[in-house]
């Protein structure tokens, strides 16, 4: 009897801990501009009646969005936007032969830490190969993967959490 209880207490926590979670999009597909930027010392929730009524959270991410890509929950596939950021970062980096570019990857706080990784580093490639396609040398690239282990605060909606799925990308002139 105790073994048949301890066999169905494992079962149970193994299933639980496979279960994940399902984020929809955005019905337009439009990304919310970031809120103003939270200072580095809060690490936790924050949302104000303000943020609360526009449907955002702080996150303390502060990056500047012209220069990242964004992707869908669980998808390493680069959009169309995307892709025309990165032909005008590749012809930047083709006028400036001694800027380099550094791509950050980065995920929501949905999924274990190293499905989130796993996921990170998918898009970093993702955005590479295409700037490689594009014309960039290898050399001209460095990667890091984030995942959601370094975030400043949780997000709590569907439109925060959409902009925590990305990309960083940082020029270096």
């Amino acid at each position: 009897m105790k073994s048949l209880c301890l066999v169905c207490l494992v079962a149970g926590l193994l299933l639980g801990g496979c279960a994940s979670r399902s984020v929809g999009e955005e019905a337009d597909g439009a990304i919310p501009p970031f809120p103003k930027k939270v200072p580095q010392s809060v690490h936790a929730h924050v949302e104000t009646p303000e943020t609360r009524a526009a449907g955002a959270t702080e996150t303390g991410a502060g990056e500047d969005e012209a220069a990242s890509i964004y992707f869908g929950y669980g998808s390493s596939k680069v959009d169309v936007a995307g892709r025309e950021k990165l032909r005008a970062l590749a012809s930047k980096l083709d006028r400036n032969s001694e800027s380099t570019v550094t791509l950050i990857g980065r995920t929501d706080d949905l999924g274990s830490p190293s499905y989130s990784l796993a996921v990170a580093g998918k898009r970093v490639d993702a955005v590479a190969d295409i700037l490689r396609s594009y014309g960039v040398a290898r050399n001209r690239i460095s990667r890091s993967v984030r995942g959601n282990e370094t975030l400043a605060a949780h997000c709590a909606t569907k439109a925060c959490k959409k902009r925590m799925r990305r990309v960083e990308v940082k020029y270096s002139p």
